[in-house]
This record gives C-alpha cells, structure tokens and sequence, in this order.
C-alpha cells in the first residue's frame, strides 16, 4: 500500500483505531476497493458528492483537543473581528474591506461596502458573535494551522452526520469496529447547530413561548447543491434538538425560499407558520433584505445576513495574524495565534517580515513564490486561490500584478500537509492531502467536515469544486 508507512503515525495521533485500520485494510486487500464500499453511495441525495471510501477516527481525548484548537481560534478570531467592526470608525472599517473591481465581473466577492452600510450592519442586533462558523485548518508537521475562517452563511458540510451513519453502519466499517471491540458515531454537527440557534434566539427574546419555528433557506442554489439539502435529515435533528435543549416544548423545521417569506402580523411567516430563526444555506444570491428588516425590528434571529460578507473576509487573517505579537491579544489569545494562525498579509504596499527576515509588499512576493499562496479575499470555493508551488513564474507574476491593482488580495505561507493515507480510484491506496473544517455553533465545537484529495494535484488546492473528496471525523465511544 503506498503511502502506508509515512501515514500510520499520522493517522494513529487522532487515534490508535486509525492505525489499525490501515493494517486492516492492508490485511483485507478487497477494501482497497471503492466497490466493497458501495453502501455509501446508495442514498440518491448524498450521490451529489463524492465520498471518500475510508474513515477516519477520533478518540476522547483528541476530540477534546480539537474543541479546544476549534473554540479557542474561533474566540480569538471572531473577537478581533468583532472589535474591529464594532469599535474602529465606518469609514476605516469600509476602507478596510474596499477593492477596485472595476474590471471583474459583478457579483457578491466584488462586494465593497461602504460606511453607512458598515454602521447599519453593526448596530446591535448584528449577529457577529452568534455567527455559526466552520474554520479550515492544514496539518502540517507542527500541528493544525488556521488557512480560511467561514462565519455566517453558506457553511458547507453540515451533511455529514448522514455520511457518518453511513460510514459505520457500511459493512467493512462495521466488520471492523466488530473485530476491534470499538464503537463509533457521527459527531452531531446538526445537533449542536440546532441547539446553539434555539438557545440564542431565546436569549434575544424573539421566542418567548409555544411553538420554536426555524426555517432554512436553501434556495436559490444549483440543482446539485439544492439536493443535498435533506427536509427529513434536518426535521430528525431538531426535533432530537428540542428535546436535549429543554427550552421550547415543540417547533418545526422548514426549508424554504426568499419568497416563501410572507409578512403577517408583524412578523415573518413560512408555510403559515411565523418563524424565530433563519439560517441561510444558499448560493448567494438571494435577496435577504426583508429578513434583514426583521432581524433589526427584534423580530427574528437571523444567521446571519449580510454581515457574512465581511465576517468570512480572508483579510481578517490578515488583521489576526499582524496581532500575534501585540498587546492587543491576551497572552493565552497571542499563543493561540502564534501556533494555529499561518502568517498572512494583506497585498498592499507595507513593510513586515516574514519567516524572520523583512519582507516588503508587493516587491518580495515575486521571489518567494513556492512559499506562499495568494487569494482574493472574498472568494469562495477556491476560486482565486493560487499556489504559488504550482504556478509557473509567468502565471505568478500575472497574479501578484492583479492582487496589488485591486487591493483585496492577501498572501498567506504555503503550508506542507501531513501525509494522510486513503482510498483512491477504483482499486487503489495512496497519499492524499487533507483539509480540516472545524465547525463551531456559538459555545460548542461541532465536529469536523474532512476533504482529501490525491497529493500533487496540479493546483495545490484541495477543495470540493475542484475535485476533492468529503470525509467525516467518527468518534469512538466505549
């Protein structure tokens, strides 16, 4: 099995499980095969994605490890983030976030707000601190490093409670658990999504008795992304929510559209039914200006509107990162920040250091391309993400020319992954890279969203728009 030897420590650190079963795979040569897996990929709504065969699992104490990594970064970065927009003037805080998009194509990642608008988004209610959020983190050889911070809106993963039942109760899973004297279970990301809502949107005082209504907006989105969205996955995990939170005797789940928001009685109702909360899930692209409305007349909780925009800029790494040495942060805040927060600039003309030694921007970039990677700030799904180990000097420099005209770019150290060992292709082993997405809902960590894709892939990327595959974290329990 290539691959087998550099990855086992890498793997048994999450767990001693995990090294056993790459022993197990290596001594059942038939589960090297995607087809002794092929329960995963009988469910018609999770076929949308591309499942990696083989688990990978977490024992007690890692998974208390990673709650603390998830909760601890997430507090530092969503309280950087959080004092910047509140405390510091509109107007600095719109410069901040300003680019020249003059040539790119109009959509929300050219999005530049100005200064009334940043004072409207963060007037209380704002939802800045309620945001769910899903941070992205690289294992290299010194630990977990944070590359992306997702807050808001739009959070993919949450389907992975559904593929991580999957993944135990499949047969070579399940044989293996068996044989081990193990046991294991999804990590109840919806779970603890679910109850961190309920919990906030009574603390706000929209819901004050009866009935807890939630409803997701799932739409517009593509047809592919649309039906992964699962009406009786979501409807299970909050009626179990309800139950474990003891705050509201009953509610309902309801999935719907900016359209299917009717105003009645003063309040926002779906389906004939008035709603406390809405999360958005969707491509965008709707028009959220009408919850918007609610959500600032105290009349809904919604998670969490425009201000998503900003919150899931990848200048705000920029702005954590400068602090890792500053005053500002706690001694605790700065330890965290030195050790799970990569070095990342802003692309525009400054002084700093890098790895030790000055480093000018945008003058040095040319010159250290295999070590840094530059992204727009505002993209999504690795869209504007350049590698630069995987760029040639032409494409590179095309690139830095671009970041420093439009001003919303930053540029971020490369980071070398562990070597992880999967399943790849239809009868294969090898080594793949890994992203970790650690959801937090407030004051709970809620999991981790895995993709992986083969090593040496020709963009350096490992994201699902380009190819890579989704995996679930499994903890064991017994």
């Amino acid at each position: 099995m290539h691959g087998l030897v550099e990855a086992k420590p890498v793997h048994a650190r999450w767990a001693q499980a995990n090294g056993d079963f790459l022993e197990f795979v290596k001594q059942n040569p038939e589960y090297q095969s995607r087809e002794s897996f092929g329960s995963l990929y009988e469910v018609e709504w999770l076929r949308k994605l591309s499942i990696q065969p083989w688990p990978l699992f977490v024992d007690t104490e890692q998974r208390r490890e990673l709650d603390a990594i998830a909760r601890g970064v997430d507090g530092v970065v969503r309280g950087v983030i959080e004092r910047f927009l509140v405390e510091t003037d509109p107007a600095e805080v719109s410069a901040f976030y300003a680019a020249d998009n003059s040539t790119a194509d109009q959509n929300w990642e050219t999005f530049t707000p100005d200064e009334d608008f940043v004072a409207m988004l963060t007037e209380e209610p704002n939802g800045i601190l309620a945001a769910p959020s899903r941070g992205d983190y690289i294992e290299d050889r010194e630990g977990l490093k944070l590359v992306e911070y997702n807050a808001g809106a739009f959070l993919g993963g949450l389907q992975i409670d559904a593929i991580g039942d999957l993944y135990v109760a499949s047969a070579p899973t399940a044989r293996f658990l068996a044989e081990q004297s193990r046991r294991a279970r999804s990590p109840g990301t919806l779970r603890a999504l679910y109850l961190h809502v309920v919990e906030d949107t009574a603390r706000l005082g929209v819901w004050t008795g009866g009935d807890l209504n939630v409803a997701m907006m799932v739409l517009p989105n593509e047809p592919d992304q649309h039906a992964l969205h699962s009406r009786e996955l979501y409807e299970r995990e909050y009626a179990l929510a309800l139950r474990e939170g003891r705050i509201a005797p009953s509610g309902h789940l309801l999935l719907c559209g900016p359209d299917d928001l009717v105003p009645e009685d003063g309040y926002l109702t779906v389906d004939g039914r008035r709603i406390h909360a809405l999360l958005e899930f969707h491509d965008g692209t709707a028009d959220i200006k009408l919850a918007f409305r609610y959500f600032k007349m105290g009349r809904l909780n919604l998670f969490t509107g425009p201000v998503s925009w900003l919150l899931s800029d990848k200048r705000n790494l920029a702005l954590v990162s400068s602090l890792a040495d500053s005053d500002e942060l706690t001694g605790p805040e700065r330890e965290l920040v030195r050790r799970h927060v990569p070095w990342t600039r802003r692309v525009v003309p400054a002084r700093t250091t890098f790895r030790g030694r000055p480093f000018r921007l945008p003058d040095d970039l040319e010159g250290r391309r295999e070590e840094l990677v530059l992204k727009k700030a505002s993209s999504i799904g690795g869209r504007y993400v350049h590698v630069g180990k995987f760029r040639t000097d032409a494409e590179w420099r095309d690139v830095i020319a671009r970041a420093a005209r439009e001003g919303d770019w930053v540029v971020q150290e490369y980071l070398e992954t562990v070597p992880y060992c999967f399943q790849s292709g239809a009868d294969g082993v090898g080594r793949h890279d890994m992203v970790w997405g650690l959801f937090v809902f407030g004051s709970r960590f809620g999991g981790a969203f895995l993709r992986m894709q083969p090593a040496g892939g020709g963009s350096g990327l490992v994201n699902t728009h380009q190819g890579a595959e989704v995996g679930v974290l499994l903890d064991l329990v017994g």
